[in-house]
């Protein structure tokens, strides 16, 4: 699994619809199922969750801001890697 890479992004809640009650949930479990199962490298699969931790100096919280900012230096950092990209949420931008 050297070759390969995850970004798995969860969002429960938005700023003016109803809440999710399991987006969060399904992107931890995928992330789990990556290292745990198939051995991949925790530090090759990014979870980005509201409870999910920092990563360095960079919040892990599913803000657009966040997303971009993970999406592009995940894709710099991982060149040449096959990325396994996971989103549970409504996927809507104000």
């Amino acid at each position: 699994m050297s070759d390969y890479t995850a970004l798995a992004i969860g969002i429960n809640r938005y700023q003016y619809i109803q809440p999710l009650n399991y987006a969060q949930d399904d992107a931890q479990a995928l992330h789990q199922l990556l290292v745990e199962e198939t051995e991949l490298p925790p530090h090759q699969a990014l979870l980005l969750t509201e409870a999910s931790p920092w990563v360095g100096n960079h919040s892990t919280e599913p803000t657009r801001d966040h997303i971009w900012h993970w999406v592009d230096t995940w894709l710099t950092a991982q060149t040449g890697s096959l990325l396994w990209f996971f989103f549970s949420g409504y996927g809507v931008s104000w």
